[in-house]
């Protein structure tokens, strides 16, 4: 599959931030899944100690929780969604809170906004499995660009249910085809979904070294498509060794 994707056409990714908000919810997901996030960094800095005012980026931040906890920690905080609706959700809730972040509209394919070696520690905010093709390579090489030398990148990979053969029809005009390992709407691809071996490779191809991982069980909801999630404490080497 060779499709280019326009990740700027998601026009009910803008919707469903816009019906979250108004039926006051916390952001794209429940407090139990921002519950989870905090957990797993938490995890991950016991493991890996960061100083205080350490510069961090998320990635695919949406409506700026996980950003804003950060903030919250200390750190200078970053946050970037391509969907402009999460972005206003962000500001607003900043603007209601004691914590400071900058947040900005744009691709995480390309990461034109950040400069060279910038962040300390950068976190895929469960949103890399949105890109696509050769686009995930072009992701991987411009978050190694803009991490520092010695900066952590923690990432994480749905894993596909290696059993399921045929296409399988979600809803109306939804479907996963387990050959291109994409869920489809209306056409568009719109998840892929990993095997792990392919996904460490895939991060140490973009020149940053495995630190780290961790299996976790799939959620029962999606059990039909995948076997859990993957996360990865990855590391830009400083090539001092």
């Amino acid at each position: 599959m060779n499709m280019k994707v326009n990740y700027y056409n998601r026009k009910d990714w803008g919707q469903r931030y816009i019906e979250r908000k108004n039926g006051d919810k916390i952001g794209w997901a429940d407090e139990d899944s921002y519950k989870t996030k905090e957990e797993r960094i938490n995890s991950f800095l016991a493991r890996n100690p960061l100083p205080k005012k350490s510069r961090f980026l998320e990635l695919g931040c949406g409506a700026g929780n996980i950003t804003l906890f950060m903030a919250e920690k200390g750190f200078e905080s970053y946050g970037i969604d391509i969907v402009p609706e999460s972005i206003r959700w962000a500001q607003e809730k900043m603007s209601l809170s004691n914590a400071t972040a900058d947040f900005r509209v744009g691709n995480i394919v390309d990461l034109d906004c950040y400069s060279e070696n910038m962040f300390d520690f950068i976190f895929d905010g469960e949103t890399l499995h949105c890109i696509i093709n050769s686009d995930r390579r072009t992701c991987l090489a411009n978050t190694f660009r803009i991490l520092k030398k010695g900066g952590y990148f923690l990432a994480g990979a749905t894993l596909v249910n290696k059993t399921l053969t045929a296409i399988l029809n979600l809803e109306v005009n939804c479907y996963f085809d387990p050959e291109t390992r994409c869920l489809y709407r209306n056409g568009i691809p719109y998840y892929y979904v990993s095997q792990e071996k392919e996904f460490l490779e895939e991060i140490q191809k973009a020149g940053f070294q495995i630190k780290y991982f961790e299996k976790i069980p799939p959620i029962q909801e999606y059990a039909q498509i995948t076997n859990g999630w993957l996360w990865v404490d990855a590391i830009k080497p400083d090539n001092k060794s």
